[in-house]
C-alpha cells in the first residue's frame, strides 16, 4: 500500500478508508495497517504488517471509524480480500456492501456458507473460485453481473438460481461445478458464455429460456449427466464444442432459428440417436457430430451447402443419410468409419469430396464430376495409386462416378461388383469395365481374393494387381506382400 495510514484494523479485519468519499472497503489482512491508540487521541499511529490470516466465522461491519471518530460506510469487499484463507468457514456481509471484488474469496476451501445481501449489484471475476466446501449460495435479485469464473471449481455446489436481474452468464461462471444438479436460468439472460457450465457432470437437464440468442463455445462441455436439452427458437448460433462429450444426451431439438452449428458442437454425444438439422442451417461445422456412435439417422436440409471435415466421423450406428442437392462440398473424413452406412447417394451438385470422406462406407452412387479421394488417401506406387486401408479399394480421382488409376494404366472400382448402370470412365457393357484406352478387362459378379482374377478383353485371366472387397486388415496384409 502506498498509504498504509488509510487502513485500519477492527476485530481482526482490515478496512481501507477513502477519505474523499467517506467510504471503506475490506482488504487483505496481510496488508500493512494502522493501529490507533485511543488514549493518546490518535496522536500516535503505529504502522505494522499483519501475518495473521482470517479464520473461522467473521462478520464484516457496515461502517467503521478512524482515530478521529470519522465514520466510513463499508461499500465493497476488495480484490483478493480473503484469498486463500482456507480456515475461513462463514462470512456475514452487511447490506451496505454493493460489490464483491475479483478473487475476493478465491480458494477459501473451508467456506461452507455465505449470504449475499440485496444491496450487492456485482460479483467479480473468480470471486468464489475454488471454494470447494461451498454447498449453497443465494444470489439476490439486486445482482446484475456475475463475473467470469465467479463460482468455478465450487465442486460441492449442488444448485443455483440465477436472479432475473442478470442478463448474461459470463465465461466459465460455473466451470467444473461437478456437483451441480440443477440450474434455473431466468428469461432476462440473453447469452450463455464460453465454458459457462464446462464439466458440470452432475447436471441432468437444462431449460434454456427463449431470451437466449447465443450459446458460447464449450458452454456445456463434458456435462456427461445431461440427458436432454431444449434449445429455444431465439438461439441463432451454437458455439464450438458447446455440447462436446455430453455422453448421456439422447435427444436434442435444434430450432429453425439456428444458422450455424459450430465445430465439434455435439461430438462424442455417444447416446444421441437421431438429429434433425433445421432448414436455417447453411453449414455443418468440422467434427460437429464426431464420435456420435449411437446416431442412426440424420436429416440434412436443402439449406446446407457444405458438410465439414470429420462432421460425422466414427458414427458407426448411422444407417442412412440423405445428402441434398444444395450440398457442393463434402469435407475430408466427413463420414469416415460410418460402417453402418451401406449405400450413400451423392447428388451431382457436389463438386468436391474430401480425402477419406467415405472410408469404410460400402457403396457410393454418384454420377457427377467431383474430385477427391472418398475411400482413402492416394498412395503413389509406380504407375498407379491405391489407398493403404479401407474395405473397398479406391484408386485415383473421381471420374464419372468411379475412380480411375493414375498414369492411365488401368481402372479399379472398389465396392460391389460392377453392375448395369454403374459407370467406370462412363462405360459398362455386359458387366465388363473398360480402361481409358477402351480395353475391356474385368467382368463383374464375383468376389475375388485380391489377386489376378477376372478376364481381360480376350477372355484370358487378368494378371494385374487387383484388390476387391477386402477388410482393412486383409488389405493391409496384401499391401505388405506387394511392397
Amino acid at each position: 500500500m502506498d498509504n498504509p495510514s488509510n487502513i485500519v484494523r477492527i476485530d481482526g479485519i482490515n478496512y481501507e478508508l477513502d477519505e474523499l468519499k467517506w467510504k471503506a472497503k475490506v482488504v487483505n489482512s496481510k496488508e500493512k495497517y494502522t493501529v490507533v491508540i485511543p488514549n493518546l487521541l490518535s496522536l500516535l499511529r503505529l504502522v505494522v504488517k499483519s501475518k495473521k490470516k482470517y479464520t473461522g466465522d467473521i462478520t464484516i461491519r457496515s461502517s467503521v471509524t478512524d482515530g478521529n471518530h470519522n465514520k466510513y460506510k463499508v461499500t465493497s469487499i476488495g480484490e483478493s480480500a480473503f484469498r486463500a484463507f482456507k480456515g475461513l468457514t462463514s462470512v456475514i456481509i452487511p447490506d451496505s456492501v454493493t460489490s464483491i471484488g475479483e478473487m475476493a474469496f478465491f480458494d477459501c476451501e473451508g467456506l461452507t456458507s455465505i449470504k449475499i445481501p440485496d444491496s450487492v449489484t456485482s460479483i467479480g471475476k473468480n470471486a468464489f473460485s475454488f471454494c470447494k466446501g461451498l454447498t449453497f449460495i443465494d444470489i439476490p435479485d439486486s445482482v446484475t453481473k456475475i463475473g467470469e469464473e465467479a463460482f468455478s471449481w465450487c465442486e460441492r455446489l449442488t444448485s443455483i438460481k440465477i436472479p432475473d436481474s442478470v442478463t448474461s452468464i459470463e465465461n466459465g461462471a460455473f466451470f467444473f461445478c461437478k456437483g451441480l444438479t440443477s440450474v434455473i436460468i431466468p428469461d432476462s439472460v440473453t447469452s450463455i458464455g464460453k465454458k459457462a457450465f464446462y464439466g458440470c457432470k452432475g447436471l441432468t437437464s437444462i431449460d434454456i429460456p427463449d431470451s437466449v440468442t447465443r450459446i458460447g463455445e464449450e458452454a456445456f462441455f463434458d456435462c456427461e449427466g445431461l440427458t436432454s436439452v431444449i434449445i429455444p427458437n431465439s438461439v441463432t448460433s451454437i458455439g464450438k464444442k458447446a455440447f462436446y462429450g455430453c455422453k448421456g444426451l439422447t435427444s436434442i431439438d435444434i430450432p429453425d432459428s439456428v444458422t450455424k452449428i459450430g465445430e465439434w458442437a455435439f461430438s462424442w454425444c455417444e447416446k444421441l440417436t437421431s438429429i434433425k438439422i433445421p432448414d436455417s442451417v447453411t453449414s455443418i461445422g468440422e467434427s460437429a457430430f464426431y464420435g456420435c456412435e449411437g446416431l442412426t439417422s440424420v436429416i440434412i436440409p436443402n439449406s446446407v451447402t457444405s458438410i465439414g471435415e470429420s462432421a460425422f466421423y466414427g458414427c458407426e450406428g448411422l444407417t442412412s443419410v440423405i445428402i441434398p442437392n444444395s450440398v457442393t462440398s463434402i469435407g475430408k473424413k466427413a463420414f469416415y468409419g460410418c460402417k453402418g452406412l451401406t449405400s450413400v447417394i451423392i447428388p451431382d451438385s457436389v463438386t468436391r469430396i474430401g480425402e477419406e470422406a467415405f472410408m469404410n462406407v460400402k457403396e457410393l452412387k454418384y454420377k457427377g464430376k467431383a474430385t477427391g479421394y472418398p475411400w482413402g488417401k492416394k498412395v503413389d506406387n509406380s504407375n498407379y495409386s491405391i489407398p493403404r486401408i479401407g474395405p473397398y479399394v479406391y484408386c485415383g480421382e473421381m471420374l464419372n462416378g468411379l475412380p480411375h488409376g493414375e498414369g492411365g494404366y488401368y481402372d479399379i472400382h472398389g465396392g460391389t461388383p460392377l453392375e448395369e448402370g454403374t459407370y467406370s470412365n462412363g462405360k459398362l457393357v455386359d458387366g465388363y469395365g473398360y480402361d481409358r484406352n477402351g480395353s475391356r478387362y474385368v467382368k463383374g459378379g464375383d468376389t475375388w481374393n485380391g489377386w489376378g482374377s477376372g478376364l481381360d478383353s480376350e477372355g484370358n485371366p487378368y494378371t494385374g494387381n487387383w484388390y476387391w472387397g477386402h477388410t482393412e486388415e486383409e488389405f493391409g496384409e496384401l499391401w505388405n506382400e506387394i511392397n
